[in-house]
């Protein structure tokens, strides 16, 4: 019995001294699966549905995708425009290109830097919706003040590469910046949770790139050739302020009411100026498919004499002829004449350029017998030529 008792004994302490050995072991297990509990507690957390965050979660529709699409063709046709409302003013030369795509391309910078900030602080469609309309107020701003800024900034004394970067920042520059805003506070709408947050962002870019590229084609084959850069301006300030509706409807506060004045007030201003510098003083601005023509009606310095001129650049004439006569206005023109001295015999001419058609117009009167081909690459300039320089089809 004893021997017994003495095993039953030992058995019982060697239970309990791998119990003890045992308990480190339960408790790692223990804490480990607390560590992971607290993990995917903090994981779920992380990526709570953005209505629990007090922003929209699922916007309806497909409305962020078109904003984004908009918002990026916008942006190309905007820069594209841009030179052509600063050739009257400041010239085509590369200091312009080089100005409006620097300036702009540090706008959207500070855009997307302004947008990931805010849409981290708080993210909500009213704030999308209110850059957008504000940013519509911009480009609106742009075609009520354009003209009255690019001439005062043409009238300085500037070299001609401040007054391009100046003219740039002035009226291209704030709409850019809240253009920039957009993509970031979009995306950021549009994600629920960081699982599918690569794919989002990579959709929402490339489509916000494919807008871009369709603007570009847009803007130069169609838009600016044929509708003009300055109602070019009125629609893309409209698209803008009806995607800031479209997010947010039926809300009109007070600066959306403003915005609204402004750009109906800048489209009624450039129409009212077009009507009345055409009736005043005979001129005219156009848009065709290779530059911006301006013609208007000045005395000539010395004689008095009224011309009419064709100017696609501030610094120089292309064209010039006086209302009353096909005489000769530009001297330079008067010595095409030596071609009776270098080819007494000639019988035909090949001339490269037309613009006003004014050299050609007076080769046919002093030439009876010649024939004259000219090669003009714009129609849109032979058809100014018709309405504004007497041109008249001549089978010779």
């Amino acid at each position: 019995m004893t021997i017994l008792t003495d095993f039953r004994e030992a058995i019982a302490a060697a239970a309990a001294q791998a119990r003890t050995a045992n308990k480190p072991i339960a408790t790692a297990k223990n804490n480990i699966k607390t560590s992971v509990q607290g993990e995917a507690l903090a994981a779920r957390k992380r990526t709570t549905p953005a209505a629990t965050t007090g922003r929209t979660a699922n916007p309806p529709g497909a409305i962020l995708e078109t904003t984004l699409f908009v918002c990026g063709a916008v942006v190309m046709i905007y820069e594209i425009t841009g030179a052509r409302l600063l050739a009257p003013h400041i010239g085509t030369s590369t200091y312009i290109w080089t100005s409006l795509i620097g300036v702009i391309l540090a706008a959207l910078s500070l855009g997307y830097w302004l947008g990931g900030q805010a849409a981290d602080r708080k993210a909500e469609m009213k704030v999308l919706a209110g850059v957008l309309f504000l940013s519509g107020g911009a480009v609106a701003l742009t075609i009520f003040a354009g003209d009255y800024l690019l001439s005062l900034i043409a009238s300085t004394s500037l070299i001609l590469q401040l007054q391009s970067v100046l003219a740039a920042v002035l009226l291209f520059a704030p709409a850019s910046v809240l253009l920039g805003f957009v993509t970031p506070y979009a995306v950021r709408l549009k994600m629920s949770s960081l699982a599918d947050s690569g794919r989002i962002v990579g959709r929402l870019y490339a489509i916000s790139t494919l807008g871009s590229i369709f603007g570009t084609f847009l803007a130069g084959f169609y838009l600016i050739p044929f509708v003009g850069a300055g109602r070019t301006l009125y629609l893309i300030a409209g698209c803008l302020l009806v995607l800031g509706a479209m997010l947010i409807p039926f809300s009109l506060g007070k600066t959306r009411a403003v915005v609204l004045l402004l750009f109906m007030g800048g489209i009624g201003a450039q129409e009212i100026r077009a009507m009345y510098l055409a009736k005043t003083q005979d001129l005219y601005q156009t848009d065709t498919e290779y530059s911006a023509v301006r013609i208007f009606t000045s005395p000539e310095p010395g004689t008095g004499k009224l011309v009419r001129y064709l100017t696609i650049d501030p610094h120089y004439n292309q064209s010039r002829m006086y209302l009353d006569s096909d005489e000769l206005v530009a001297p330079y023109t008067r010595y095409y004449h030596l071609i009776r001295h270098f080819r007494p015999d000639f019988s035909k001419t090949l001339m490269i350029g037309g613009a006003g058609y004014s050299f050609p117009k007076a080769y046919l009167q002093e030439y009876p017998a010649a024939l004259m081909d000219v090669v003009e690459i714009d129609p849109g300039m032979t058809a100014l030529a018709r309405r504004f320089f007497r041109l008249e089809d001549d089978p010779r």
